[in-house]
């Protein structure tokens, strides 16, 4: 091994201690984003008081190889300044080890510093040769052009490159499937020496096979190649090829997604404007995979694109993947090799405790020692599933992964310890990951008894809390509120049960019931809870784990509703809007899709709460008090004489909360009271939308149909206490409700989309109507009484229409991501099992739906009261 030296100092009074869970020397690829993660442990003086770490991160030496000094990194403007930073390998140079330092102070004692110190420095990776597009069908009559611009040497991407074309070509019943026949040298000319070379039309030979080639060379000589081949079909053919891979091997335990592009012969056409024109098929070279087969794709193999489920191709395979395309019976294909990668092999997953393992009390440490790959650095992160997932047989790595909590960001530190462990029976997932992101899961159980009431041990977690807060541990944070939030979720739903046993308890009108002592001190330990993450926001790493670890803290908080206060749902919304924020640039995790909409959800019942507060008690208390309000909302925020609530008005929401239409010409709405259904449509540029509502099952369908496209179809569902749902796809009606046919709703036209017919003038009409009488001026309009002030009513449902607002659009946000993460032409995907439930489907292209909006609406009271 290579001896390495390390320099203890000592300071003056207690610092903080830091450390990086990562080796000395990290090596990473420069199209890959390496994350170093700091942790700050207070000194034992200072633990449980209000002192907070800043992290500070800087390059202070860059060395070449040769020994002179290199220019230093500019590192990540946001996370140079939080515990965990991000290096993009494209920032760095080649042959360069770069010296990055971390200090972690005090804020109120700057000087009062702990540093850590690692090195980084790119792989060198081999020079890459690529041809895009594929092997391929042309047309004899057709021009061709090679396009090998992609070469690159990963990292060191501003290296100057030569190419050198080659073509051979043989008979295409001796074609080789590898391109390892050599056949005679083409009898046409190369035109260029660039990266780019054009075949012009007639050069190619019927039933011949052409095999194009590439040699790239760097100037230190370091050289790659590529090969394409080319079958020459009569007459003209449309052009096809498929879309490169981003790295060079793909992960089995993720989807692949391939896309396949067409365009008319001799055309610069997209495939967006003739797509309708082709019909396409895809293909594989294994026979014992059905690409038509759903088990097998969430695509079929009949679209442009193909997206092939996780687990179903084989760690180490290599596939021949064919796209086609026939116009007019003309058919071409481009065909793609995938290498599928290996996951890490070798070692364990080991967890030490002391028996019996008791909820947030006993420490729990999780290892996973000797994992080997090729691919390095390899990550290691931590989560847990409810065991009883384990003991259904139908239960896939993909579910296990969605239902998971995270305890642990991927990180390079194989250790973890579990602080406060929830209690439960659980099976903890040892996650490791390769370079590239392949991985294996090895699970092992674990029982964790019942603690002490939490509520006994508010100044104890108040510590836990301020001490994970100021060390910048949000994973830390996120675990020991996790299983803070089971425990009074227990204890909820046990004095609820306590509660139905006596009606004497009730408060009338109020529709979360009595408020005990014990219910107050737990929404008090909720609302301290919520604050503790939200002034954690600061620190929040941009880390899919730890994003979702953040996201399933906050929904277990607010899983009671009754329990949440109006100000800890502004700070929770505010929380939302945050993750929301990185997850748009970390991208989601399994599962925090469904996580995210379960606490939206959660908070749009508990903001439901608020306006039944609002509207009946406070609404009483004015009556008794001689209040006198008849007024009515314009917005459509209430409706103060039947005691209902619509949040959201029908020139906003595509749906008006009374019968009638709404007051702009592209919404409309109906309400019938007879049946319990709501239905209203309404419409946008190039778009038609309808929405469905069912008073008893609280189901809301969303169809949004661009006139230019497919379709695309969006359902909401709230559930009742049973926790079912309906998702259906694509049904236009409730399922629980017979169809009820709607009255021909008459669009307005375009002046422009009918032509007028052609009307000669003839003579003057005389007027048909007597002469009116001279204007009289109208006598002046009385002064306005003077405005009276907001009663509480008013004011709390104004609050409650505005926390709506923002929570449609959080929820808004969050459809948008997770149409960004889906592939075009996807089968219906669910997001969220209770109270707010999205099934979606992706049709067309997720880029069209920029700017798109879903509307709809739902009765009153409801978990969806409002949507966009």
């Amino acid at each position: 091994s290579i001896p390495f030296q390390v320099t203890v100092r000592r300071a003056l009074m207690p610092i903080p201690t830091v450390t990086v869970a990562a080796k000395p020397l990290t090596v990473f690829r420069a199209s890959s984003i390496l994350t170093l993660g700091a942790t700050a442990k207070l000194a034992s003086c200072f633990e449980g008081s209000q002192i907070l770490i800043d992290f500070s991160w800087s390059n202070t030496i860059a060395t070449r190889k040769n020994g002179s000094a290199a220019p230093l990194a500019v590192l990540d403007s946001v996370s140079r300044s939080q515990p965990a930073l991000r290096i993009s390998g494209t920032t760095l140079q080649s042959a360069v080890t770069y010296t990055i330092v971390v200090r972690g102070c005090m804020r109120e004692q700057p000087l009062v510093c702990g540093q850590a110190t690692r090195s980084v420095e790119l792989e060198d990776e081999p020079l890459r040769a690529e041809i895009a597009g594929g092997s391929r069908d042309v047309g004899e009559d057709d021009s061709l052009l090679l396009d090998a611009c992609a070469s690159r040497d990963p990292d060191d991407p501003d290296a100057s490159l030569s190419f050198a074309w080659t073509c051979s070509y043989v008979l295409a019943e001796n074609r080789s499937a590898d391109l390892d026949v050599l056949g005679a040298l083409c009898d046409f000319p190369v035109f260029s020496q660039g990266c780019q070379w054009s075949v012009p039309e007639g050069s190619l030979r019927l039933r011949y096979f052409y095999t194009f080639s590439i040699d790239v060379t760097k100037a230190d000589g370091e050289t790659a190649s590529a090969s394409v081949g080319v079958s020459v079909k009569a007459g003209a053919l449309p052009t096809v090829s498929i879309s490169s891979l981003a790295q060079p091997k793909q992960n089995p335990t993720d989807r692949l997604r391939l896309s396949g592009q067409a365009a008319l012969p001799n055309s610069t056409a997209s495939i967006e404007n003739v797509s309708n024109l082709f019909a396409f098929t895809w293909s594989i070279d294994d026979d014992t995979i059905d690409l038509s087969s759903p088990a097998t794709t969430t695509t079929g193999n009949t679209r442009s694109n193909l997206v092939v489920k996780a687990g179903r191709l084989q760690p180490g395979a290599s596939y021949y993947l064919t796209f086609c395309a026939s116009y007019r019976e003309r058919v071409a294909c481009s065909t793609i090799n995938v290498i599928m990668n290996t996951k890490p092999y070798g070692g364990t997953c080991t967890l030490t405790y002391d028996v019996p393992v008791v909820a947030l009390s006993t420490k729990v440490i999780l290892s996973a020692p000797q994992w080997q790959d090729e691919d390095q650095p390899l990550y290691y992160a931590y989560s847990y599933v409810d065991a009883s997932l384990l003991s259904d047989a139908n239960t896939t790595l993909i579910d296990l992964e969605e239902a998971s909590t995270p305890l642990a960001s991927r990180s390079m530190d194989k250790t973890y310890t579990w602080e406060t462990p929830q209690r439960g029976d659980w099976h903890v997932l040892c996650i490791i990951y390769d370079a590239y992101g392949a991985k294996t899961v090895l699970t092992t159980p674990l029982s964790v008894e019942a603690g002490d009431d939490v509520l006994q041990q508010r100044d104890q977690l108040n510590n836990i809390f301020e001490t994970a807060g100021a060390e910048g541990n949000n994973d830390k944070l996120a675990n020991v509120i996790s299983s803070v939030a089971t425990e009074l979720n227990i204890k909820a739903e046990e004095r609820r049960r306590r509660r139905r046993l006596s009606d004497s308890d009730a408060v009338p009108n109020d529709p979360c019931g009595v408020t005990d002592e014990e219910t107050k001190a737990s929404g008090e330990l909720r609302s301290s809870m919520i604050g503790y993450v939200s002034n954690a926001q600061s620190a929040q790493s941009v880390n899919p784990e730890s994003i979702k670890a953040s996201v399933s803290a906050m929904g277990s908080i607010i899983s009671e509703p009754c329990e949440v206060s109006a100000g800890s749902q502004d700070q929770t919304l505010a929380v939302f809007e945050s993750l929301l924020g990185k997850s748009s640039e970390a991208g989601l995790e399994s599962g925090t899709s469904s996580a995210l909409i379960n606490g939206l959800g959660s908070l749009l019942e508990a903001n439901d709460n608020e306006a039944q507060r609002g509207e009946q008690v406070l609404g009483d208390a004015e009556a008794s008090a001689g209040f006198q309000d008849g007024a009515q909302s314009s917005s459509g925020e209430a409706d103060t004489s039947s005691g209902e609530v619509y949040i959201g008005s029908g020139s906003e929401a595509g749906s008006s909360s009374e019968a009638g239409s709404g007051s702009e010409a592209s919404s409309g709405g109906e309400l019938s009271s007879s049946s319990g259904l709501s239905s209203g449509s309404g419409s946008m540029i190039g778009e038609t939308g309808s929405g469905a509502v069912s008073g008893d099952t609280d189901y809301v369908v969303i169809t949004a149909s661009p006139a230019s496209t497919l379709g695309r179809r969006m359902q909401l569902a709230t559930s009742d206490e049973s926790g079912g749902v309906s998702t259906a796809l694509p049904p236009q009606t409730p399922p629980s409700a017979s169809p009820t046919p709607s009255p021909p709703i008459l669009q307005p036209q375009s002046p422009l989309a009918v032509p007028l017919p052609h009307i000669t003038p003839g003579p003057a009409e005389p007027p048909c109507e007597p002469p009116r009488p001279p204007a009289v001026s109208p006598p002046p309009m009385p002064p306005l009484p003077p405005s009276r002030p907001k009663t509480a009513r008013e004011a709390a449902l104004e609050e409650v229409s505005s926390r709506t607002e923002k929570i449609r659009a959080a929820t808004d946000n969050a459809i948008r991501l997770i149409i960004r993460d889906t592939s075009p032409g996807e089968a219906a995907q669910t997001f969220g099992d209770k109270k707010l439930t999205i099934a979606l489907q992706v049709l067309d292209s997720p880029a069209d739906l920029e700017g798109f909006e879903f509307q709809g609406g739902a009765p009153s009271g409801s978990a969806a009261s409002s949507f966009s």
